[in-house]
């Protein structure tokens, strides 16, 4: 790669501080009024170049780029706590048995199936396993490079998109002898996709290879059209250090790196892409856009292709920071959020600036076109915060008082009004000084789940977007970090069991009756014991949901009764109580797939296994 990139997310948020505020009073409404921001494009390379390095100029100091305020180590959104949206009715998995966000809209995973054939990657290899028989075959494999760590993949048709990143060790960037800057700490990541051709399950192809100077945000997949979402920090200068303690060394050091900015070439700014050895920029000054305010040093682009050709790849990029992603089939939402860099004092003298701006892009086929921006006051702590419903935009938040520190929680109505999102309508008293653990969006119902010592489930009418209300509150010990539709009017809870003070007691999973909204009734719970863990608490991919037989399916780890990992298969009956049955796992096997070969069977996919697994006719 011919541009480094460190710095990645800084002078923004990108993972909301799990503070509890205690004793903190509720912020006013009017202090929640978005802000209006448009994006406009760069004419040239140069006004583009011009307007990065006036942007940054006070970034720039004696050790090189340091900025003001708390800083944050990247974090790619694959590895945020789960919270999901979805559909009232009961939600299967995807086409190739992901459990995803939208279920029309596939997201990758490190295992993924047609029915026929299963892929998935270990380390550094891709296998293909034939699961139409009683018993699986490994039918191909592809290995890369040993340096090569798999993250995850696409099933694209006859197509596998391959993800693997690439962390820079610390002496890349530093130079030898050199202290370490402020953004030294920063994990310097570049992203490589590669298409494998699956023509020939048995033989498979490396059809191309394209690397990215950004780290990898957002992964997705429409059909047959493939979106990237990457994010570039703040380029890596030849920037020098102080020779000594002294303020005179201090002082020349920070005028040689701020003429080091000065001199700055359009290269060190525009995200690369690199095929056969040749480096390019990945996008071009005019299809890159800015905002009207500053959002951090990075640059977020927006790739969009097909696997079959490649090289008609569409970019588009935004200078702002790239925080959480969110993607129906029509519009992909990219929010930045702003933390307040004026003082402690000034914070605790003045309302907090603590804002969300939010870039709405449309889509259809391979045209990716920014269309509107808007701002919150406020958080959003995932993806799954966010839903796409007859147009509008609803967003759960996290409102933080002049601290920092959560004060209260909400949701939000945005709708588009020329480039602008509008907030229409919110509700913005949910869990006073909690902290939201998940969310689900069903259809006009939201359903938030709040947690400090107990675990109040809001219901929110948002039948009338400009009113959303506060149906109903049910409160009990513990909290659902990951929520689930099943159908007749029902929902799966699957978190952490806590007493009335709040205090861990391991895993539960639960049922919901959600057939009176504004009197929500849990139906049956089931702990697992001190020490236990569901994965779909921390994974939603972790969680498979049959409808047909109405079994859902994840990995229960760490139980006190017995510490191997075991796959638990939960039955339920129409009316909500549920039976459940586990079954052994090896040790290897911690991190695991279910996905769906038809009604009654599965395939049990981890890192270093397949597996397959007939259920039975479920129980009448």
């Amino acid at each position: 790669m011919s541009t480094k990139i460190i710095g990645i997310f800084i002078g923004s948020l990108l993972v909301t501080p799990l503070l509890v505020a205690c004793g903190a009073s509720p912020i006013d409404s009017d202090d929640l009024k978005p802000v209006a921001h448009q994006l406009k494009n760069f004419s040239s390379c140069e006004e583009l170049l011009t307007w990065q390095i006036n942007r940054n100029r006070d970034n720039v100091g004696p050790d090189g780029w340091q900025l003001a305020g708390d800083q944050y180590y990247a974090m790619r959104e694959d590895s945020l706590a789960p919270n999901a949206a979805g559909k009232a009715e009961g939600q299967a998995s995807s086409a190739t048995g992901t459990n995803t966000q939208e279920s029309d809209v596939d997201e990758p995973d490190f295992a993924k199936t047609n029915g026929q054939i299963v892929v998935s990657a270990t380390n550094n290899s891709v296998v293909i396993t034939d699961v139409t028989g009683a018993t699986p075959k490994q039918i191909g494999s592809y290995s890369f490079t040993r340096d090569s760590y798999l993250s995850d993949l696409l099933l694209v048709g006859n197509h596998v998109i391959v993800a693997t990143d690439h962390p820079m060790a610390l002496e890349d960037q530093i130079g030898p002898g050199d202290s370490a800057p402020v953004s030294a700490g920063y994990m310097m990541q570049g992203t490589t996709l590669h298409n494998l051709d699956l023509t020939d399950p048995t033989n498979p192809k490396l059809t191309w290879t394209r690397s990215y100077s950004g780290n990898r945000v957002s992964l997705r997949q429409y059909d047959d059209v493939v979106r990237v979402v990457l994010t570039d920090g703040l380029p890596n200068l030849e920037f020098t250090y102080p020779t000594s303690t002294g303020w005179a060394s201090r002082r020349k050091a920070a005028a040689y790196n701020r003429k080091i900015l000065q001199e700055s070439k359009i290269n060190d700014w525009l995200p690369s892409v690199t095929v056969n050895g040749v480096t390019t920029p990945a996008v071009r000054c005019e299809d890159v856009a800015r905002p009207d305010s500053a959002t951090g040093g990075d640059t977020v682009t927006i790739l969009t292709f097909k696997p079959d050709d490649a090289d008609a790849e569409q970019s588009t990029a935004v200078t702002a920071a790239g925080g959480n992603v969110y993607s129906s089939t029509k519009g992909l939402y990219v929010t930045s959020t702003q933390w307040d860099q004026r003082g402690w004092l000034r914070r605790q003298l003045t309302d907090p600036k603590v804002t969300t701006e939010i870039h709405k892009f449309s889509l259809s086929g391979l045209d990716t076109q920014y269309v509107a921006s808007g701002s919150l006051v406020g958080t959003v702590r995932d993806q799954w915060s966010m839903d796409e419903h007859k147009g509008d935009l609803r967003v759960a938040r996290s409102l933080p008082d002049s601290s920092g520190q959560t004060n209260a929680n909400g949701v939000a109505v945005l709708r588009q009004d020329g480039k602008t999102l509008k907030q229409i309508g919110s509700i913005d008293d949910l869990g006073i000084n909690e902290e939201i653990q998940s969310v689900r969006w069903l259809d006009d119902l939201a359903i938030v789940v709040t947690f400090r010592q107990v675990d109040p489930l809001y219901t929110i009418d948002l039948s009338d977007p400009a009113a959303p209300k506060k149906l109903g509150e049910l409160k009990i010990p513990g909290f659902s970090a990951y929520l689930h539709p099943i159908g007749q009017d029902q929902l799966i809870g699957i978190g952490v069991d806590a007493d009335t003070q709040g205090r861990m007691l391991g895993a539960q999973l639960a049922t919901f009756d959600l057939s009176d909204p504004a009197a929500v009734r849990q139906i049956q719970l089931a702990r697992f014991g001190a020490d236990s863990t569901l994965m779909a608490t921390y994974d939603p991919k972790a969680f498979t949901w049959l409808p047909e037989s109405r079994r859902a399916i994840t990995t229960l780890s760490g139980a006190a009764a017995a510490k191997a990992n075991r796959l638990l298969i939960v039955e339920v009956a129409d009316d909500g109580t549920f039976t459940q049955t586990l079954r052994p796992l090896s040790a290897k096997d911690y991190e695991v797939r279910a996905l769906p070969l038809g009604t009654d069977r599965i395939a049990v996919v981890s890192r270093d296994s397949v597996k397959l697994i007939d259920l039975g006719s479920p129980a009448k």
